[in-house]
């Protein structure tokens, strides 16, 4: 357990503790998901000890309820994703660690989940950044699933249109050797018409405007250029 991360020190005054189920709703080595005030949780019976994590995977948020768990280890079962079931550490180099809350059993027969304040609004800027990753890693393999999966996360989260839309154009401007590709101009088209068009409709246009993006760019930064140096006599 050396390398792995420690559970945030919180000052348990700050906690509220919410009854997740009784201690024989889960047998042991099964999991069971839950939703708390807007927080998705996943409940594991490991051993007898009970461990509570965010029920989406940090890498793409497939449900962690769904997963297994082997010595210890939380297995995502889409990618294959491990982490410390204890901590939500993950083993995986440069991989996000997956959010990990206090549980108590108590003598009722009941397990209870520790959640803080301002935790609906941690999990919804989770799932933001989530969603921003997915939409950088879908521009960068030219994915149309992942661009559209990564919209659909952000709206549903609460990002505005105007924020995906600022980071495929940068993306798109970062990534073309002049700084501009067709892709730019339909996704800039997409902006401009987006209050004339059903808002049925709006998750296509972004979906479209990036996937134009994604196609037009390639996989290195653009090129800087700089102005030639003043002769000198």
């Amino acid at each position: 357990e050396a390398g792995l991360p420690k559970l945030p020190e919180i000052d348990p005054s700050e906690l509220t503790y919410h009854k997740l189920c009784a201690v024989a709703d889960v047998e042991e080595g099964k999991s069971k998901p839950f939703t708390i005030e807007g927080t998705h949780l996943a409940l594991f019976n490991d051993g007898g000890k009970f461990h509570v994590v965010d029920n989406r995977c940090p890498h793409m948020g497939y449900p962690m309820s769904e997963g297994s768990v082997r010595d210890g280890v939380l297995i995502c079962h889409w990618h294959h994703w491990e982490f410390d079931l204890k901590t939500g550490g993950c083993f995986l180099t440069s991989g996000d660690d997956l959010k990990a809350f206090p549980v108590e059993v108590r003598d009722d027969g009941n397990v209870y989940v520790g959640l803080l304040p301002g935790e609906r609004e941690e999990a919804r800027q989770r799932m933001i950044d989530r969603g921003k990753r997915t939409l950088e890693q879908g521009l960068k393999d030219r994915s149309s699933f992942l661009i559209a999966k990564a919209v659909t996360a952000l709206r549903e989260s609460g990002a505005t249109a105007q924020e995906i839309i600022q980071h495929g154009l940068f993306y798109g401007s970062y990534k073309s050797q002049e700084g501009w590709s067709s892709g730019v101009a339909v996704l800039g088209i997409g902006a401009n018409m987006w209050n004339d068009v059903s808002e049925k409709d709006h998750n296509l246009f972004l979906v479209h405007g990036l996937t134009q993006i994604a196609r037009r760019t390639g996989g290195g930064s653009r090129r800087q250029r700089f102005p030639f140096p003043r002769a000198t006599s």
